[in-house]
């Protein structure tokens, strides 16, 4: 809770060091699934406050997403494996290390074919549409950045379009 009071008022480093404390308090207590999704979203939190303070390509902000992707292995949350994706492509984009990045947003891909929420695939576009951009593969970033146009013009809800719009997608992960 404080941790997030802190994330809310731009306290970073405050935030940082309450979610650590928090992750050295649950590692105290048994293995429960409530306590490993309670870890991951910490380590989620930790790697977005990291990519504000420390950078999202610091070795940092990477290590926190890469604990959380361990996570996600035994949480079954589509949003928290959707966050950590996100963070995931951040750092591994800002590195140039494309394999990685598209990797990430294939399985953001995969995730909105699950789900079929448009908010989804409009995320998946939009990450497939931006690496491809960071690589000069300007056609292929059309493609998918046009799909991703027409899927917002589509949204429906306030909610879906504040989800989606670039402040949103920086901050989701904290």
């Amino acid at each position: 809770m404080a941790g997030k009071l802190a994330s809310k008022r731009y306290a970073h480093h405050e935030s940082i060091s309450h979610y650590r404390n928090a992750l050295a308090a649950l590692a105290q207590l048994e293995k429960t699934p409530a306590r490993v999704e309670l870890a991951l979203r910490s380590q989620i939190a930790i790697g977005g406050a990291l990519a504000w303070t420390a950078g999202s390509a610091s070795d940092e902000s990477g290590s926190a997403f890469a604990a959380a992707r361990e996570l996600c292995m035994h949480v079954k949350d589509d949003k928290l494996f959707s966050r950590t994706l996100l963070g995931s492509i951040g750092y591994h984009a800002l590195r140039a290390q494309w394999s990685d990045t598209e990797s990430f947003a294939n399985q953001l891909l995969d995730l909105a074919r699950k789900n079929g929420a448009p908010v989804d695939y409009l995320t998946a576009y939009v990450s497939h549409g931006e690496r491809y951009l960071w690589q000069g593969h300007i056609e292929s970033a059309k493609t998918h950045l046009d799909k991703a146009l027409e899927l917002d013009t589509q949204l429906s809800t306030a909610a879906d379009k504040a989800a989606t719009s670039p402040w949103a997608r920086v901050s989701m992960y904290s």
